[in-house]
């Protein structure tokens, strides 16, 4: 029986009541067969005593189970945050593809718009030849003057054209500005970076 005490005393577990081992509250005490009615003790003849050790053993599991979450927890934790940074860098380099997308779609807005401003320009001028030619061939008497007014309404026309083109490239300059970041000052210039 000694030698059962001494194993439980060699687990940090006295076998005098309630005890602490690691933390944990344990009671020991000798088996039922020990106290029960009649027996005043150990039979003499037998080599052991049947000692119950009662601990929270699943306290000792839990605390075990920390120990053994602590690193996992820290190692989920350290995937998020590289999940989250791998995210962000894909927001940051989409954000910039399409920045250039809209800076590269926004010149060449304004390409196309500078070729019409510049063929309704050219048309504009055009009208107005013909309506000099038009009031010639009238002063001459070749023409009527149905031909001189409809060659103006076509000036005029052209003219009109040619103002829309203006502010459509205009429109297009200012949205290549906004596109790669340049909001021009009050003075025209784009500002310093």
């Amino acid at each position: 029986a000694e030698h059962l005490v001494q194993e439980v005393a060699d687990r940090d577990v006295r076998p005098a009541g309630a005890v602490e081992v690691g933390g944990i509250d344990a009671h020991v005490g000798a088996g039922d067969a020990m106290f029960a009615e009649g027996n005043a003790g150990p039979d003499p003849f037998v080599d052991e005593v049947p000692l119950t050790v009662v601990a929270i053993q699943l306290g000792r599991d839990a605390v075990a189970a920390d120990e053994q979450v602590e690193p996992a927890v820290g190692v989920l934790v350290q995937h998020e945050r590289a999940a989250l940074y791998t995210q962000s860098k894909l927001s940051i380099q989409q954000g910039q593809r399409q920045a250039r997308s809209e800076v590269r779609a926004a010149h060449e807005a304004l390409q196309r718009a500078a070729q019409a401003r510049q063929a309704t320009h050219r048309a504009a001028e055009l009208a107005a030849q013909a309506v000099e030619l038009s009031i010639i061939a009238y002063r001459a008497g070749a023409t009527t003057n149905l031909e001189v007014v409809d060659a103006e309404r076509r000036a005029r026309d052209a003219a009109i054209a040619d103002t829309q083109a203006q502010d459509a490239e205009r429109q297009s300059h200012l949205d290549l500005l906004i596109a790669s970041g340049y909001f021009p000052t009050s003075d025209g210039r784009p500002p310093n970076p």
